[in-house]
Protein backbone atom coordinates (compact mmCIF):
# COMPACT_ATOMS: atom_id res chain seq x y z
CA UNK A 1 0.00 0.00 0.00
CA UNK A 2 1.30 3.34 -1.05
CA UNK A 3 1.53 6.02 2.15
CA UNK A 4 2.37 10.06 2.56
CA UNK A 5 6.21 10.17 4.02
CA UNK A 6 6.72 14.06 6.00
CA UNK A 7 10.37 14.75 6.06
CA UNK A 8 12.44 17.85 7.53
CA UNK A 9 15.46 17.91 5.90
CA UNK A 10 16.69 13.80 5.99
CA UNK A 11 14.63 13.18 9.27
CA UNK A 12 11.57 11.37 8.30
CA UNK A 13 9.12 12.90 10.88
CA UNK A 14 5.67 10.46 10.26
CA UNK A 15 4.49 7.70 7.74
CA UNK A 16 0.63 8.09 7.09
CA UNK A 17 -1.30 5.31 5.71
CA UNK A 18 -3.50 6.79 2.92
CA UNK A 19 -4.13 7.39 -0.59
CA UNK A 20 -5.41 10.72 -0.05
CA UNK A 21 -3.70 13.74 1.49
CA UNK A 22 -4.38 17.02 2.20
CA UNK A 23 -2.26 20.14 2.60
CA UNK A 24 -4.11 23.08 4.25
CA UNK A 25 -2.43 26.88 5.32
CA UNK A 26 -3.20 30.24 5.28
CA UNK A 27 -1.54 32.27 2.58
CA UNK A 28 0.78 35.16 4.88
CA UNK A 29 0.34 37.82 2.33
CA UNK A 30 -3.17 37.81 1.49
CA UNK A 31 -4.40 35.98 4.92
CA UNK A 32 -6.75 33.48 2.30
CA UNK A 33 -6.93 29.75 3.02
CA UNK A 34 -5.14 27.62 0.61
CA UNK A 35 -6.32 23.66 0.41
CA UNK A 36 -4.34 21.72 -1.90
CA UNK A 37 -5.71 17.92 -1.98
CA UNK A 38 -3.31 15.17 -3.72
CA UNK A 39 -4.24 11.52 -4.71
CA UNK A 40 -1.29 8.83 -3.55
CA UNK A 41 0.64 6.54 -5.77
CA UNK A 42 3.46 4.43 -5.68
CA UNK A 43 5.66 7.03 -7.29
CA UNK A 44 3.73 10.71 -7.37
CA UNK A 45 1.33 13.05 -5.10
CA UNK A 46 -0.90 13.53 -8.08
CA UNK A 47 -2.78 17.07 -7.38
CA UNK A 48 -6.96 16.30 -7.18
CA UNK A 49 -8.05 19.85 -6.55
CA UNK A 50 -6.26 23.18 -5.74
CA UNK A 51 -8.63 25.77 -4.02
CA UNK A 52 -7.55 29.03 -3.03
CA UNK A 53 -8.21 33.15 -4.77
CA UNK A 54 -7.11 34.34 -7.74
CA UNK A 55 -4.66 36.08 -5.92
CA UNK A 56 -2.47 33.48 -4.65
CA UNK A 57 -2.41 31.68 -7.74
CA UNK A 58 -0.85 34.66 -9.69
CA UNK A 59 1.37 35.25 -6.42
CA UNK A 60 2.58 32.22 -6.76
CA UNK A 61 2.62 32.44 -10.76
CA UNK A 62 0.63 28.58 -11.01
CA UNK A 63 -2.15 27.32 -13.04
CA UNK A 64 -2.68 24.12 -11.27
CA UNK A 65 -4.13 21.20 -13.10
CA UNK A 66 -5.94 18.76 -11.50
CA UNK A 67 -4.16 14.98 -12.00
CA UNK A 68 -0.52 16.58 -12.46
CA UNK A 69 1.94 14.21 -10.70
CA UNK A 70 4.66 15.67 -8.56
CA UNK A 71 7.39 13.18 -7.22
CA UNK A 72 6.95 15.85 -4.46
CA UNK A 73 5.76 18.49 -2.85
CA UNK A 74 8.23 21.34 -0.95
CA UNK A 75 7.00 23.71 1.54
CA UNK A 76 7.72 25.83 4.38
CA UNK A 77 5.86 25.50 7.71
CA UNK A 78 5.01 28.00 10.01
CA UNK A 79 2.84 29.37 12.32
CA UNK A 80 1.43 32.54 10.22
CA UNK A 81 0.49 29.73 7.92
CA UNK A 82 -0.65 27.12 10.43
CA UNK A 83 0.47 24.64 7.95
CA UNK A 84 -1.67 21.26 8.77
CA UNK A 85 -1.69 18.03 7.22
CA UNK A 86 -5.04 16.64 6.60
CA UNK A 87 -6.09 12.94 5.75
CA UNK A 88 -8.72 10.15 6.58
CA UNK A 89 -9.90 11.89 9.52
CA UNK A 90 -6.38 12.82 11.01
CA UNK A 91 -5.03 15.84 11.39
CA UNK A 92 -1.29 17.05 12.01
CA UNK A 93 -0.24 20.57 12.36
CA UNK A 94 3.13 21.35 11.25
CA UNK A 95 3.05 25.26 11.86
CA UNK A 96 5.32 25.44 15.11
CA UNK A 97 7.92 23.26 13.21
CA UNK A 98 8.81 26.59 11.23
CA UNK A 99 11.01 24.33 8.93
CA UNK A 100 11.44 23.08 5.30
CA UNK A 101 9.04 20.03 4.86
CA UNK A 102 9.29 17.36 1.74
CA UNK A 103 5.42 15.44 1.47
CA UNK A 104 6.23 12.23 -0.71
CA UNK A 105 5.03 8.91 -1.55
CA UNK A 106 6.28 5.90 -0.22
CA UNK A 107 5.65 2.17 0.96
CA UNK A 108 4.48 1.01 4.20
CA UNK A 109 5.52 -2.38 5.31
CA UNK A 110 2.52 -2.13 8.18
CA UNK A 111 -0.78 -1.35 6.00
CA UNK A 112 -2.10 -0.40 9.31
CA UNK A 113 0.23 2.06 10.33
CA UNK A 114 -1.23 5.60 10.91
CA UNK A 115 1.43 7.71 11.89
CA UNK A 116 4.70 6.86 13.31
CA UNK A 117 8.59 8.58 12.72
CA UNK A 118 11.87 6.93 12.59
Amino acid sequence: MPGVCLCVGGLLLAQLATDRVALRYEHSLYGVSVHERYRVTEDALVLEHYDSSTAVLEYYGMDPRPDTPYPEVRFLSDEVGAHALVWDGGRLELGFLEAAMRLRPCPLEDPDQTEGGA
